[in-house]
């Protein structure tokens, strides 16, 4: 086990105390007293002591069945970091360490200024680097050869800051093997999601150039925000970042609060005025060990009747992604559900208290893998769409080698909201070319109510299976 020690001359820190004790399930059922050893790591100490200059980290600690035990976090340097014993934590731990900046473009406006600029129109130098997500854990994996933890990007600049609503979650992993680290864009994700490079949400597509412009030239980007409250004053305190898994079946869920509507909702932006004290829990999943991850899975008091009349905050997974059987999961969760929206000993909500809840979800991980010698015809599928930007409404064209009523085109917004279904059958599709049909949306939702400008997804799938995504604006 470890503890910190929160206290530094003029700072905070947590370096840690390190204890550790032999016993058995014996020793356990007598409740027999522990005989603790215990240690400290030299460069912690050295970086609370400002030895030679104050860092702070942000760590976890976990332990492997075969007596690995390792550190891992990130610090005020914007460095990644493991510290790993590989003997149940006696003697000293080995250090790996890299700079995680990653630099980024500024993108400009219609009229050829910087986006992301001074008063006095001075671009600032862009990169990516660790957001508040210092409450996190981390998991061995791969038979105790890698390790991962769950936390977020933000967008920052040199001269000293960052934006809070580019704030974007990432599955972050060590390679014992290798000692290589490496990370995976879960929300939103880029072209490329595992490329080491983050997504930029200005240009998701990776080809350096401005996906599209709003109305006003400005450049248009998808928005995040993984934190449990829309005010940003209790970011570094209110943030929530978890990582699961089922050693056995290489799943992994990655479990983190999203407050992006709710504080669309705290600023006024129209259309989310039920959402001011509604807090999200987003889940992503992986069958693979964190090789693909799922789309996000939100749940939510206004979504999930299961949830109605809840503020579902401060969730924490169960260590052990349960197998069910027939490649279904359960996944358990505890969470508090608040009488008042906010935390009070920061200075917003009141101080109410709530009630501490369980669930669990079974989730079905058998759509993300591939079944045993199954093969996939390397198929390339047209999607494209005309006009675009459109208004009221545009021509989706799209191929498919089989049935095309089993081909469904599914219209999302850029939060990840279904807005549409285009079911494809003989009333409303037309034939293009021998293998290329066409089907119209015309700016409606599922209740055919005209939505409001923007980016919104269209994808297209087969017998379930997504075979292609694709990006149009409405502009009315």
């Amino acid at each position: 086990v470890i503890g910190n020690n929160a206290y530094s001359p003029g700072n905070p820190s947590e370096n840690v105390l390190i204890a550790y004790a032999d016993f058995d399930d014996v020793d356990l059922e007598n409740q027999s007293t522990f005989d603790w050893t215990y240690n400290t790591i030299p460069l912690l100490d050295e970086w609370n002591q400002g030895i030679p200059e104050w860092i702070r980290p942000h760590l976890s600690m976990c332990v492997s069945d075969d007596g690995k035990v390792a550190l891992m976090g990130y610090n005020t340097n914007d460095e990644i970091f493991v510290f790993l014993n590989e003997n149940y934590g006696i003697g000293d731990y080995e250090y790996f360490s890299e700079c995680y900046q990653f630099n980024t473009w500024n993108p400009q406006n219609l009229n050829g200024s910087y986006f992301f600029a001074d008063e006095n129109g001075e671009p600032y130098t862009l990169f990516w680097s660790f957001a508040p997500c210092n409450n996190m854990n981390s998991i061995f994996l791969d038979n105790s050869n890698k390790l991962n933890f769950c936390g977020s990007f933000g967008l920052q600049c040199y001269e000293g800051f960052y934006w809070f609503n580019l704030v974007y979650p990432k599955a972050f992993q060590f390679d014992i093997d290798t000692q290589e680290f490496s990370f995976h864009d879960l929300y939103i994700e880029g072209a490329n999601p595992s490329d080491n490079n983050p997504m930029v949400p200005w240009d998701l597509n990776e080809d350096g150039i401005v996906d599209s412009l709003l109305q006003n030239g400005d450049p248009y980007m998808v928005e995040g925000f993984p934190l449990l409250y829309s005010y940003t004053g209790a970011a570094f305190h209110e943030n929530t970042f978890k990582i699961v898994k089922n050693e056995e079946k290489g799943w992994l869920a990655a479990v983190w609060h999203d407050g992006l509507k709710s504080k669309y909702a705290y600023e006024g932006v129209p259309g989310y005025e039920e959402w001011l004290e509604v807090p999200e829990i987003a889940i992503c999943i992986s069958a693979d060990n964190g090789e693909s991850w799922s789309e996000v899975i939100f749940l939510n008091s206004i979504e999930t009747p299961e949830f109605s009349e809840m503020i579902p905050v401060y969730i924490y997974p169960g260590d052990l992604i349960e197998d069910l059987g027939d490649d279904h999961g359960k996944l358990h969760l505890f969470f508090l559900d608040d009488y008042s929206y906010g935390s009070y000993v920061h200075g917003n909500g009141e101080n109410l208290g709530g009630m501490q809840m369980y669930c669990s979800l079974d989730i079905d991980f058998d759509y993300l893998v591939l079944a045993e010698n199954e093969t996939i015809p390397q198929v390339s599928y047209e999607l494209y769409n005309y006009p675009n930007p459109f208004n009221p409404e545009t021509k989706i064209t799209f191929s498919v080698p089989n049935d095309f009523e089993k081909s469904p085109i599914e219209i999302y917004n850029v939060k990840g909201q279904k807005v549409k279904t285009l079911e494809c059958n003989n009333h409303v599709i037309a034939k293009a070319t021998e293998s290329l049909y066409h089907i119209t949306w015309d700016g409606t939702d599922e209740n055919n109510k005209p939505v409001s400008s923007g980016v919104y997804l269209y994808k297209l799938s087969i017998d379930g299976k997504t075979k292609a995504v694709r990006k149009m604006i409405l502009l009315r």
